[in-house]
């Protein structure tokens, strides 16, 4: 497994989004709005290789699967935040690509089985012709 296939490509067209910034921002802002963006569309990019290589998923699966990825791939490899991954998820459904299966599995963290449980994602249409 190579961490480093290119999926379709998501973008502030795509996402509809654009960079936080106003043009009367220094230069450092633009660069660190860009450099924010190109991180969420990667990691939308990591979200949408994750379900498509595994199927549906939970947020928690989706996490632990990019840890394996990317200790896998070694120190080149992205490696993100479970919030950031969590969000990328989200903008992914709201872009339609992902939706909810309608069903929930039991959240595992390190091995144990907690009472909480989590929503399952699948992609969409949409998003298996991306």
């Amino acid at each position: 497994m190579s961490i480093t296939a290119t999926p379709p490509a998501i973008n502030s067209t795509t996402t509809g989004e654009a960079a936080a910034t106003r043009e009367s921002d220094p230069l450092t802002s633009h660069r660190a709005a860009d450099k924010a963006m190109r991180k969420a569309e990667a990691s939308q990019r990591e979200v949408l290789t994750i379900l498509r290589e595994h199927g549906p998923l939970a947020n928690f699966e989706i996490e632990e699967f990019h840890r394996q990825r990317s200790s896998a791939a070694g120190l080149d490899a992205p490696q993100y935040a479970g919030s950031r991954l969590r969000s990328a998820r989200k903008e992914l459904a709201e872009l339609g690509v992902v939706e909810p299966t309608g069903t929930e599995r039991p959240v595992v963290r390190e091995g144990v089985t907690t009472k909480n449980t989590a929503e399952v994602w699948r992609l969409t249409r949409k998003g298996a012709r991306r």
